[in-house]
């Protein structure tokens, strides 16, 4: 069994600056909103989304190709575990 504490799981620390900027964003309420809106109406991914705000706060933007390469690397993940969740979850909220 996993436990969480903090940003721990088990002995491992999960603490990184792009994981605190994210989790941090997540937790104010109109930022969890608005990300399940843009998610739900547009098939927006979160994840890439609060990466690229985090690279914004850095002063750096996430250009197209290194979007591209990342929505690439990150799209059989998405398919075989993020949206069945999402699934899930609107099922669960209905």
């Amino acid at each position: 069994m996993v436990r969480v504490k903090g940003n721990r799981v088990g002995g491992t620390s999960m603490s990184n600056p792009l994981w605190d900027y994210a989790v941090g964003m997540y937790q104010l309420g109109e930022v969890e909103v608005l990300c399940l809106e843009l998610q739900d109406r547009y098939g927006i991914d979160v994840n890439l989304l609060l990466y690229a705000a985090w690279l914004a706060d850095k002063g750096l933007a996430l250009s197209q190709p290194h979007l591209e390469a990342l929505v690439q690397h990150t799209a059989r993940w998405r398919s075989q575990v993020v949206e069945p969740l999402r699934e899930l979850r609107r099922e669960w909220r209905d």
